[in-house]
């Protein structure tokens, strides 16, 4: 009876190469496993990379689908009609302001671009999102800031991610005696109680600053400007807006600058009219422009939208702020 033969086994290079291949495999196995963060409920998911969302009605589909990530793990209320630039004022052919109903006219929103506030929280909500990889954030981290009227960018500092991510959404901050500076004195604290506790909703404690005082502000100022009759900084001023977010470590200050022309009509969608809120005469028949005249802070349009150029947490000064008063 034939006995069968046995198999012989592998010669010495395959073998090393079979167990090569096998290493390679259970290493890259591992590394997916390593880049696949763990979610609430033990899922996982792949890190998504930080992207600057727009707002109005498109971005507020966006940002259902993204979630506020980084705003909501640090409680601050996301974006919404709250958020949007508001204080309008509409101009028709030969109305002027005079002549318009200041209840049918005056407030008006336009949500077609990102305003001042909108721009700072989609700013804070990438650097505050704890779903990003460490490569993405740092690389958003070094790059979140843009450059001012100037061309200079603002440094971020040193702090740690965890120290980002520590951080909580603290309205009785606004209403703290013992708050970083006098720059809180430009807000509205009305609803702070004797107590110092903050009383009204959440988001209004975050607040866009509505005019700078002269003396108090130091913004790059263009060659030239410094030989007008005007200080230059109260018309420098007007294209920059900062916006107040309380914080467990105080008051965190974001300054945006918005480059449009403050006193230039736009239509219902944030677009630019070419023509000022100083020229309604220019308007054309059936035109409609909204703007304000007298607006001393920044506004973002869909041709110059407002973009970060610091974010100042609690125990900072801003960059532009000289100590005068507020």
């Amino acid at each position: 009876m034939s006995r069968a033969r046995e198999p012989r086994p592998w010669p010495k290079p395959v073998r090393w190469l079979a167990w090569l291949l096998a290493v390679m495999v259970v290493v890259a196995l591992g590394m997916l496993t390593f880049k696949r963060p763990v979610l609430s409920g033990g899922n996982t998911a792949a890190s998504p990379t930080p992207t600057v969302r727009a707002t109005g009605s498109e971005g507020d589909k966006a940002a259902s689908a993204t979630g506020w990530k980084g705003l909501r793990a640090a409680g601050i209320p996301v974006p919404g009609t709250w958020s949007k630039q508001t204080g309008m004022t509409l101009f028709t052919k030969d109305s002027g302001v005079d002549t318009v109903k200041p209840e049918s006219y005056y407030g008006k929103q336009v949500a077609g671009a990102p305003g001042p506030i909108d721009t700072a929280l989609t700013s804070l909500d990438a650097i505050l999102d704890p779903d990003t990889s460490q490569d993405d954030w740092q690389n958003t981290y070094v790059s979140i800031l843009a450059a001012d009227s100037s061309g200079q960018i603002q440094t971020m500092g040193g702090a740690p991610r965890y120290w980002w991510a520590d951080r909580k959404f603290t309205p009785d901050m606004m209403c703290s005696p013992s708050s970083d500076h006098t720059l809180m004195l430009a807000y509205d604290t009305g609803s702070c109680t004797t107590d110092n506790t903050w009383q009204g909703k959440e988001h209004g404690a975050i607040q866009a600053i509505q005019y700078y005082q002269p003396g108090s502000t130091a913004f790059p100022v263009a060659e030239g400007m410094e030989a007008t009759a005007t200080d230059p900084q109260t018309l420098v001023a007007r294209s920059y807006s900062t916006v107040a977010v309380p914080m467990d470590d105080g008051i965190w200050h974001i300054t945006v600058y918005c480059p449009a022309d403050p006193d230039m009509l736009l239509d219902k969608d944030a677009n630019e009219l070419g023509v000022t809120a100083r020229q309604t005469d220019r308007l054309t028949e059936g035109m409609q422009g909204f703007g304000n005249p007298w607006r001393m802070t920044g506004i973002g349009t869909r041709q110059h939208p407002c973009r970060t150029v610091e974010i100042a947490v609690g125990g900072q000064l801003p960059y532009w702020f000289t100590g005068g008063t507020t």
